[in-house]
């Protein structure tokens, strides 16, 4: 009797888990489906993999911004918000598009995504360029330098933004740095004692309190951004590390892309920093009369470029920034440029693209031929394969890795930022991307994006055909287990 308790039991303690926690959290189905195969067929180690990978993250606890005040971004956000509903706003939306209006209402009814007219902005694809124009801003900060990184080496370029910044420390500037705690794990502890030991404020965030231990593992800050005197902002696809200045035999050539922005668009950048910063650091920063113009100084009538800042992260639930590819996806009447690392779109962003290529819109998608995570690397083929045979390019970079995010429509709008075309980034990391309303700069991204595509190969059904039984063995596998990466 006892014989057949002990299975029952089991049993029913996986329904109840399955019925009381996955289902509850509403989790969409693939990844539902896919958690209950995980649990159904590991027990124990499948609940203890649901607990660290698996679980959402609290918003009372976890990112609750300890009563985050009000900054000013957000009461420009409201201002703007409610002039849109009582359509006060003048001349508030590019060219008078109205597909275009559709998508910055779309953006700017997601709390914080500030459509904004007055900017400059200069395009990087070089991590070598960029980052001695980022010296350059650092050596001339005159109050404060806020840099939020995923990877932060302690590497040669890692060594010298730390000169850098221990530079700017010395001439009394105020330095903070928002590194995640998985993503710069290799990060020298020695080193980054001395950055806080010279006056450097670091915070790591989700910290992990053991080393790969912690029940927020799968939640990453995947953001990049820089501010600088509240002036000049940075943000992209760049981590700090010698790979992304092509100094690794092992990716090569690295291909990415990032902006340096001046203008009123540095209110989405700041505001993004704070907010994230004062949701880990012991003591956060508070904006009050004596510091607000030091914190948020851009420069007003700077430029003319467009800009419009979308953030997505696990807490809000709400995929912004997919869901602002997949409006500018159904947008496209000509063309859709796209590089993306990591190819493992869900099934709405899989559908748009089909239903582009299929209703004649040239549709070319650039991703890696190196693998830097396998899993991701075979069912980013696996995706690639299904996408080809609907009439969508597939333009494998075979010059070293593609880490660019970037999407082209029409060559009119287009985005540069974090977030890559997958599952982790629209659901599970924080993210923050630009989006461009301006034709010239657009067209200038697709210039970059097309003068890659020598340096790459075309997918074909033939090649594709030619890959051997274990090769489909891990795509499959991969495929099965995408929703969880």
């Amino acid at each position: 009797m006892i014989s057949y308790l002990v299975p029952i039991t089991l049993w029913t303690i996986k329904i109840l888990f399955i019925i009381f926690v996955v289902f509850r959290e509403k989790k969409n189905a693939a990844t539902l489906w896919t958690w209950i195969f995980v649990i159904t067929v590991f027990n124990f180690f499948g609940f203890i993999l649901y607990m660290f990978l698996g679980k959402k993250l609290s918003k009372d606890r976890i990112f609750s911004i300890k009563a985050q005040q009000r900054l000013l971004a957000m009461e420009k956000y409201e201002e703007q918000q409610a002039a849109i509903v009582g359509e006060t706003y003048p001349n508030l939306f590019f060219k008078g598009d109205r597909e275009v209006e559709q998508l910055i209402t779309q953006l700017n009814h997601n709390r914080g995504a500030l459509y904004t007219k007055h900017n400059e902005a200069l395009l990087y694809t070089n991590g070598q360029e960029m980052f001695d124009k980022m010296f350059e801003d650092i050596d001339n900060a005159k109050h404060h330098i806020h840099l939020e990184y995923y990877i932060f080496k302690t590497d040669k370029i890692g060594l010298a933004l730390l000169d850098h910044l221990h530079a700017a420390l010395k001439r009394g500037v105020k330095v903070r740095l928002l590194i995640d705690s998985l993503g710069a794990r290799d990060a020298n502890k020695k080193e980054m004692k001395k950055f806080v030991e010279a006056g450097g404020e670091l915070t790591w965030f989700f910290k992990l309190f053991l080393p790969m231990i912690n029940p927020r593992l799968i939640y990453r800050l995947h953001r990049k951004i820089v501010v600088i005197d509240g002036e000049i902002g940075y943000t992209g696809g760049f981590n700090v590390g010698d790979e992304y200045l092509g100094y690794s035999e092992r990716y090569k050539q690295w291909r990415d892309s990032a902006l340096r922005v001046r203008g009123e668009i540095i209110l989405s950048l700041q505001n993004r920093f704070l907010k994230d910063w004062n949701s880990q650091a012991d003591h956060a920063i508070k904006v009050n009369d004596s510091n607000v113009h030091e914190l948020f100084n851009p420069q007003e009538d700077i430029g003319q470029i467009e800009l419009q800042m979308v953030n997505s992260d696990p807490v809000i639930e709400k995929q912004n920034i997919k869901f602002a590819y997949l409006k500018m996806i159904n947008m496209a009447k000509k063309e859709i440029l796209i590089q993306t690392p990591y190819l493992i779109p869900d099934q709405t962003i899989c559908d748009a693209l089909v239903l582009a290529a299929q209703s004649g819109v040239d549709v070319t998608i650039q991703i890696p031929s190196i693998r830097d995570h396998i899993i991701v690397y075979w069912a980013t083929y696996s995706y690639a394969a299904e996408l080809m045979d609907a009439g969508v390019k597939i333009e494998i970079y075979d010059r070293g890795f593609m880490h660019s995010k970037a999407i082209v429509i029409d060559r009119e709008i287009s985005t540069i930022g974090s977030c890559n075309m997958d599952y982790r980034s629209f659901m599970l990391d924080f993210e923050g991307n630009l989006i461009i309303y301006n034709e010239e700069l657009s067209r200038e991204v697709a210039r970059s994006i097309l003068d890659e595509s020598p340096n790459c190969h075309v997918l074909t059904p033939e090649e594709y055909a030619a890959r051997s039984l274990i090769v489909k063995f891990k795509e499959i596998i991969a495929r099965l287990v995408a929703p969880m990466l």
